[in-house]
């Protein structure tokens, strides 16, 4: 996921701890937001309803939400954890400070149900402040083909078996499948 950043400060987490990423998570429309499940590349469909920092540790996040796979619809908690922070180069708009956090998830459907498990990997979500040093989600370069935000890659563990699938998501892009999503450049 952080192959292609240009990076150009050290880690800002220190700095960044004061401000909420809550709303980063929630931004965008389902029908926005991509993904799968497995190595037959099922389609999953996920979507945080409520993130809400921790008042105790401003670096973790609880999060409640609803995934779907197939027909089936079920809902999860979880934890989200920024890990780190840094500036990068804007690649559409100069004149804006942007950045990025990375960090661990943990999401837990209910265990009770048949086929269901735990989600847990790492995530990437793009930021920027504007003129008056709020903090959004990056959505600046949204009409750049390849523009993604919220990517989120790891696993998903079967409670049942313990059987681990490869599940990634992410907004308007997916993590770590080139094969399956190459951009609409390839119709041209």
């Amino acid at each position: 996921m952080l192959a292609e950043e240009k990076v150009i400060s050290k880690d800002i987490k220190h700095e960044m701890i004061e401000y909420d990423f809550s709303n980063l998570w929630t931004h965008t429309e389902n029908n926005n937001v991509f993904g799968f499940i497995g190595d037959n590349y099922q389609r999953l469909q996920i979507k945080f309803i409520s993130v809400v920092r921790d008042k105790e540790n401003p670096s973790r996040y609880f999060v409640y939400g609803k995934d779907m796979v197939k027909n089936r619809i079920f809902s999860f908690q979880g934890v989200l954890e920024v890990e780190n922070a840094f500036y990068r180069e804007s690649q559409c708009v100069i004149e804006k400070k942007t950045g990025y956090i990375t960090g661990k998830y943990r999401l837990f459907e209910e265990q009770y149900l048949q086929n269901t498990g735990i989600f847990k990997g790492r995530f990437l979500s793009y930021w920027y402040f504007d003129e008056q040093g709020k903090l959004h989600y990056d959505d600046l370069c949204l009409m750049n083909d390849g523009y993604k935000n919220n990517q989120f890659e790891g696993t998903w563990v079967s409670y049942d078996n313990k059987q681990a699938k490869v599940c990634n998501w992410g907004d308007y892009r997916i993590p770590g499948t080139f094969s399956v999503d190459m951009g609409c450049w390839c119709f041209q």
